[in-house]
Parts: structure tokens; C-alpha cells; sequence
């Protein structure tokens, strides 16, 4: 969802969104993770059709308690985050950071940057017919599953 010039609610979603995540051996909960790519089809946009592009290495932090079991939910901030975004009309990128929940159980990742929070923001405007504010808040949910070749992902 992306902030308009007037202050509204544009909605946006995608068909299809991955992430490649890389667990770091023997990782913390800080620094838990990479993020070195991911991509996204059939997005929308402000006028039309828009590409994603992940740019950047993010980094997965873990906040929240664990208790080395395996059906924790921890909470957790996805760190420099950037998805430059471009259609024929309009370019902009999302940047910043999204706060997050593992479920161990289930081995899924879910971004909850909700409530237009100011951690992740438009910027680099350029276009857009006046729909896409720039330093506009986004906010951005969605659920990814996690598959690992080693098998389930606990934090500990």
C-alpha cells in the first residue's frame, strides 16, 4: 500500500513474491540472516503493470524471545530494505525497514509493516502523475515460506 500525494491509500499487490533468504551458520538472532535476493511477478501499480526489483543485501534481525523449541513466534526487523519499482510512467524505490514474525512451526516469515509506520518509505520519485508522494509511508504484508535443504529453521 503506497501513500498518495493527497495523504490516501493506494493499493498494490503481486502474484507471485520470493525471497532468498540465507540463515547464517550458527547464527544469532541478530544478524540472523541474509536477504541477498528475491523477485516479483504480476504487480500492480500506480497506472498499470510495475516491475519490482530486489536491490541489496538485506539483513534479518531477531527481537524477540526464543526458547530453542520449535513452535516459537519471533518477532524481528527486516534491515536495508530497497525494491526499486518502474513502470512507463512511473519510478520510485521502497526503502527502509519492515518489522517481521518467524513461525518456527509453520516456517514461515511474515512482514507486518502495517499502519503506515514510517519505517519503510517511497523515495526517488520521479513520474507518477501526482499519485505516489514521495517520502510517502508504505506499508507492505506478506507471508513468505521458508525451505531450507538442512531442514527446519529454529532459533535458539
Amino acid at each position: 500500500m503506497y501513500e498518495t500525494q493527497s495523504g490516501s491509500s493506494l493499493s498494490t499487490g503481486c502474484s507471485s513474491t520470493r525471497l532468498d533468504l540465507t540463515v547464517r551458520s550458527g547464527a544469532s538472532s541478530s544478524a540472523f540472516a541474509v536477504v541477498p535476493g528475491g523477485s516479483s511477478t504480476g504487480c500492480s501499480g500506480p497506472l498499470s503493470v510495475i516491475s519490482h526489483v530486489h536491490v541489496g543485501t538485506w539483513q534479518l534481525d531477531l527481537t524477540g524471545p526464543a526458547t530453542g523449541g520449535g513452535a516459537d513466534v519471533v518477532d524481528g526487523v527486516l534491515r536495508h530494505v530497497r525494491i526499486d519499482q518502474a513502470n512507463a510512467a512511473c519510478r520510485f524505490s521502497v526503502v527502509g525497514e519492515a518489522r517481521v514474525r518467524f513461525h518456527e512451526a509453520t516456517q514461515r516469515l511474515e512482514v507486518v509493516e502495517t499502519g503506515r509506520s514510517g519505517r519503510l518509505r517511497q523515495s526517488g520519485v520521479v513520474g507518477c502523475l501526482g499519485q505516489i508522494r514521495d517520502g510517502g509511508a508504505v506499508d507492505w504484508k506478506v507471508t513468505f515460506d521458508l525451505a531450507s535443504p538442512d531442514g527446519v529453521v529454529t532459533v535458539r
